[in-house]
């Protein structure tokens, strides 16, 4: 997961971050609960790396890693060093969560190699409402979370070039991945979860992946588990899923 500055954009309808962790969460249980193992990456912050294992606990602190992660910096994905697993084939699917704020080219250097790597790679292209639409309804003040920079502009004036301008990168990001053989879904993180995980899930069967995936060992059977609790209506709110005792 990309946790630079920029993935830090929120308002009253949506929290860019917020929705990536629920996200994240609710794909991660989805494997676990159907014997893959998972692992967590966080994009320069090896310190939160979390190597896959399998069961509800090792999901929980998956969950409770997500939870503690604030974006901040500008480690971003044309920066990411693909994690190598000890003790764990290179094989199964990569999720990358990320804006994509640079360069096409620059950001699937990192994917690609994850690909060849033997690795289904699926990048999960985020981006806030207001990053698509620029929907302001009168002059702000625009602060770069990375650089510091300020500008203040009227959206009004610049709203359709702006749209035109990022219409055309989201195009060139799904292109590059294309010609990468990454799969690509762009993600509105005013999302609906339960429609997005579906679109997710369905995103996973179209990649070559070099073998299966780890198979899990069926879990520590000590819990059982609500998804439900995952699924917390539209609003990319995250909240980690309670675990109960048998």
């Amino acid at each position: 997961v990309d946790a630079s500055a920029s993935m830090q954009l929120a308002d009253f309808a949506s929290d860019k971050f917020d929705a990536v962790r629920l996200l994240l969460a609710c794909i991660a249980l989805v494997l676990i609960r159907q014997g893959d193992s998972v692992g967590l990456a966080v994009l320069g912050r090896p310190q939160s790396t979390i190597a896959p294992g399998v069961g509800l606990r090792h999901f929980a602190h998956i969950a409770d890693t997500l939870e503690a992660v604030n974006p901040d910096g500008d480690y971003g994905l044309d920066r990411f060093e693909p994690v190598p697993w000890r003790g764990h084939e290179r094989r199964g699917l990569a999720v990358v969560a990320s804006d994509v704020l640079v360069a096409p080219e620059k950001a699937m250097v990192p994917l690609t190699a994850l690909q060849r790597s033997g690795l289904g790679v699926l990048l999960l292209h985020t981006l806030h409402p207001r990053e698509l639409d620029l929907g302001f309804a009168a002059p702000a003040q625009f602060t770069c979370r990375e650089s510091g920079r300020q500008r203040t502009a009227d959206p009004r004036v610049m709203r359709d070039a702006y749209r035109s301008l990022m219409r055309n990168h989201c195009d060139a990001v799904a292109a590059a991945a294309a010609h990468g053989g990454v799969g690509h879904v762009l993600v509105d993180t005013s999302f609906d979860p339960r429609g997005l995980i579906r679109q997710v899930l369905r995103a996973t069967t179209h990649l070559h992946v070099r073998g299966a995936a780890a198979a899990a060992s069926g879990g520590d059977g000590e819990h059982t588990f609500d998804a439900q609790t995952a699924l917390v209506g539209d609003t990319g709110e995250f909240r980690k899923p309670q675990l109960e005792r048998r």
